[in-house]
């Protein structure tokens, strides 16, 4: 399965060593599928004019390395 691997914290902020024990339950990681993944977005009030329904817009992705997808 395509998709992107998230990996969560601890409370330290620190991800899972390898060979590190976790707690029964304790989620490690998660898969998310760029095709399914939804968008919220905050657009300045001076810019609301020039957006519509609908139109082309490019996402970037931060991580490890910054992935651009299209989108509408």
């Amino acid at each position: 399965m395509d998709g992107i691997v998230m990996y969560y914290t601890d409370a330290s902020g620190e991800k899972p060593m390898v060979g590190e024990s976790v707690q029964f339950g304790q989620p490690v990681i998660e898969l998310a599928v760029i095709e399914d993944m939804q968008v919220k977005a905050q657009i300045d009030e001076a810019d609301f004019g020039r957006i519509a329904l609908n139109q082309n817009v490019k996402v970037a992705i931060d991580g490890s390395e910054q992935i651009i997808t299209s989108g509408k």
